[in-house]
């Protein structure tokens, strides 16, 4: 919902004017929103880690969700251009070589949030507590002092909304461990377990 509300109030109306339908550029934004999910550094797994009492490691959580982010990425990127190449979707420019380094060099600046967050984590330099901390320091350093994106002015406004957005993904915090709490001191899963042992044992001897 965060992603979606964030990017999409910038890419919906940017991609509208355009010349693409609005339903198309809201379906590629929420789509797309899915994949913040599984790309390091997820916020949703270190609620799972959190959740699990700290059992499952977060650096082995980001690791696994490689790959079905890159995949989940590339299988949208061949839906969008099938379906832009079908209903004649307007093209963009061809950008020059020599733009496309200087963005991508411009880029670099931002990407090394990931650096730090992923290559601080997986090289055990600090957790991922500590590497949110940096992360956060770095990005805030970029944005006023080198890309200069937002005045000084607009940082109460920015300050409110990274606070409302920590509010719902605490509360989530808060309940999920709550909830974990009150399975395990009920047994639970160990009911389940114990409910559905009989099922596959006999399952397996109908098979057999």
């Amino acid at each position: 919902m965060a992603d979606t509300a964030s990017i999409g109030s910038v890419l919906i109306p940017e991609m509208e004017k355009k010349g693409y339908p609005r339903d198309f550029a809201t379906a590629v934004t929420v789509s797309g929103s899915v994949q913040a999910i599984l790309i390091p550094p997820s916020h949703n797994a270190v609620i799972y880690s959190l959740a699990a009492g700290g059992s499952v490691s977060i650096a082995a959580l980001f690791l696994a969700g490689v790959l079905p982010g890159l995949l989940l990425g590339l299988t949208l990127a061949i839906m969008c251009l099938f379906i832009a190449k079908k209903r004649d979707f307007p093209k963009g420019r061809s950008i020059p070589m020599k733009e496309a380094l200087r963005i991508c060099v411009d880029a670099l600046w931002g990407l090394m949030t990931m650096v730090i967050i992923l290559g601080g984590i997986l090289s055990g330099v600090f957790t991922a507590t500590e590497s949110a901390a940096i992360a956060v320091v770095w990005a805030f350093f970029v944005t006023m002092f080198i890309y200069r994106d937002y005045k000084w002015n607009e940082l109460p406004k920015l300050v409110h909304r990274t606070v409302k957005t920590l509010a719902i993904v605490m509360i989530l915090i808060g309940f999920a461990a709550s909830f974990g709490y009150i399975m395990t001191l009920m047994q639970i899963p160990t009911m389940i377990t114990a409910a559905c042992s009989p099922a596959s044992r006999t399952t397996s001897t109908w098979c057999c």
